[in-house]
């Protein structure tokens, strides 16, 4: 178990955004003799983006011919990700040991280490970050690319592709 505590206004104590958690942590207080505290660190927008925009698209092409460009299928994807990259183990009601998909939030950089780990070693695509950054920076709010990977097809180059500087 564990329960959410953010500085206080001072930043010399613990302040706990419901009673739960404060109750919580004064029956802990009674019951253990030490504590493991660690923090959240918040994650990077760019991180969310480049996981969302270009990791998880390109996962679910090369692993389930889903097609990155189809907004429709945002949902299926990642869901289909984090069943296979961020989830628990769970019994469903036979007993039986399913995959549960867990959330993401705060784990974005987490999962593009992961997941770039996981595709070096199966011959998996790794977008490419430096042409996700322009695409991002510069074309992203062109009506013509609306998503990363039409802007991939206008430029026919593959998401992994390091494109020479002709290319673009």
């Amino acid at each position: 178990m564990k329960i959410t505590a953010t500085p206080n206004s001072a930043k010399t104590g613990l302040s706990f955004p419901s009673e739960y958690n404060a109750a919580t942590f004064r029956a802990w207080l009674k019951r253990f003799k030490a504590f493991s505290i660690s923090p959240l660190i918040e994650e990077s927008r760019n991180a969310r983006r480049y996981l969302e925009g270009a990791i998880i698209p390109a996962y679910c092409k090369w692993q389930y011919d889903i097609d990155p460009r189809a907004k429709e299928k945002d949902e299926s994807r990642r869901f289909l990700f984090k069943r296979d990259f961020n989830y628990e183990i769970v019994k469903n009601r036979k007993g039986d040991p399913v995959k549960m998909p867990l959330s993401s939030k705060g784990f974005a950089a987490t999962l593009v280490e992961q997941y770039s780990q996981w595709a070096t070693e199966n011959g998996a695509p790794i977008p490419n970050p430096d042409l996700y950054k322009l695409w991002r920076d510069k074309w992203a709010h062109d009506m013509r690319f609306p998503s990363f990977f039409e802007f991939l097809d206008f430029l026919s180059l593959e998401c992994d592709a390091m494109p020479s500087s002709e290319t673009l």
